[in-house]
Parts: structure tokens; C-alpha cells; sequence
């Protein structure tokens, strides 16, 4: 029992302590659209690629 609450205080948590709440906009890729792209991130680097062209 006392596993299973502080698993659920951990899950509880998680959002505020990981979410950083900020935003860096970027300046838009031009061309047309996309879709079916995939992302990852590895540490702190977001990579977007792939996908098909609208």
C-alpha cells in the first residue's frame, strides 16, 4: 500500500516538476503544408522530420 501511494504521488507530480511552461516560437517554414511527420527529442533537442507534402 504504501508503494502504491507514493508511486501515485510520483505521477502526481511529474507535470509540474518536467513541464517547464515555456515556448520559443519560430519563424515558419515556407513551402506548402505537411503531414504525417514524425518527432523526437533527445535531451534537451526536439527534432521534427519526414512526412509527406500537402
Amino acid at each position: 500500500m504504501r508503494a502504491s501511494n507514493i508511486f501515485i504521488l510520483i505521477i502526481a507530480f511529474s507535470n509540474t516538476i518536467l513541464a517547464q511552461g515555456t515556448w520559443i516560437q519560430k519563424a515558419d517554414v515556407g513551402g506548402n503544408g505537411r503531414f504525417g511527420g514524425i518527432g523526437f527529442s533527445v535531451g534537451n533537442f526536439g527534432y521534427i522530420g519526414t512526412g509527406s507534402g500537402g
